[in-house]
Formats: C-alpha cells, sequence, structure tokens
C-alpha cells in the first residue's frame, strides 16, 4: 500500500504535473519526456490554458514508450499467467 503512493507521487513529480515542461532546461528534457504522460499533460496544458508545449514528436514518443511498456507487460503477464489464482 505504501509503495503505490509513493509510486504515485514519483510519477506526479516525474511528470509536467507540478510545473511546465519549458522550465526544464534542454539536456534534462529527455528524462522527463521519458514519462509516457509527460506529453500528454503538456499537450493538456497548451489546450486548455494556452501556454505549455504542443509537439507532435513529444507525443509520439510517448505513444510508443506507452506501447512498449504494453508489449512488455502483456509478454510478461502471459508468461506468469499460469500461477495467478483466479478469486472470481
Amino acid at each position: 500500500r505504501f509503495l503505490i503512493g509513493f509510486g504515485v507521487r514519483l510519477m506526479m513529480y516525474a511528470s509536467t504535473v507540478i510545473f511546465p515542461l519549458s522550465i526544464i532546461p534542454e539536456k534534462y528534457k529527455w528524462i522527463i519526456l521519458g514519462n509516457p504522460m509527460s506529453a500528454i499533460i503538456e499537450s493538456f496544458r497548451y489546450v486548455f490554458f494556452g501556454m505549455g508545449v504542443l509537439d507532435f514528436k513529444y507525443l509520439g514518443y510517448s505513444f510508443l514508450i506507452a506501447l512498449s511498456i504494453f508489449f512488455l507487460g502483456y509478454i510478461l503477464f502471459n508468461k506468469v499467467e499460469q500461477k495467478f489464482i483466479d478469486y472470481a
């Protein structure tokens, strides 16, 4: 339970929920953009408030990272599916 709360807070600080992407130095932006939610949050900030960054390159990176995580999870789940206990 503690780890989930800690992970959510860490992801909030690692994305652009708290701060805009524009204040990050250019050489460190790749670290923040490694979080798939950062580009999506920046796009929403641009659309709703007129500030922020709307760059389809960043959205493409976000999509590729999210897709990679999905396929990795799918492969891992299929490997350990027989070990899961169904409680339904």
